[in-house]
């Protein structure tokens, strides 16, 4: 059961979806994986527009789609979105949350993954405890 719900993470595009401000984040561990090698020694291209997704009924702001471009590993291929973040709030605080996102994937996923095995309340009270200490410690918020 465990392997299977790894296997489903793995496999997960939408990773966040928000109601104040409206917003959706997709990006996979494929993706991501690609994201971090490709940044080392490449550039990284912000796209962004607000005029694929039309504004809704009663809706006071457009929807802004905003992605993350890297070229792609195989030479002469189209560059590769890796990310993709579509929101009606087009500020600096939601793009910098969308680009912050992906940072701590694969720390956040581990934890998720500590709580989810916990079979007893004093195993999952350790994980929330000690996930605790280091999303709250200073050497993350550095990060």
């Amino acid at each position: 059961m465990v392997a299977e719900e790894e296997a489903e993470a793995e496999r997960r595009v939408i990773q966040n979806i928000g109601l104040h401000p409206k917003s959706v984040m997709l990006y996979s561990l494929k993706t991501l994986n690609i994201f971090f090698d490709r940044c080392k020694e490449d550039i990284v291209y912000l796209d962004a527009t607000g005029s694929i997704v039309r504004k809704g009924k009663g809706q006071t702001s457009p929807f802004y789609v905003y992605e993350l471009v890297v070229r792609h590993p195989t030479k002469g291929s189209s560059p590769l979105p890796v990310a993709t973040y579509i929101t009606s709030d087009h500020t600096t605080a939601s793009v910098s949350h969308f680009l912050g996102a992906s940072k701590h994937y694969h720390l956040t996923m581990h934890v998720f993954g500590l709580m989810t095995r916990a079979s007893t309340l004093k195993e999952l009270d350790e994980v929330v405890i000690s996930a605790n200490m280091v999303f709250s410690s200073s050497q993350w918020s550095k990060c």
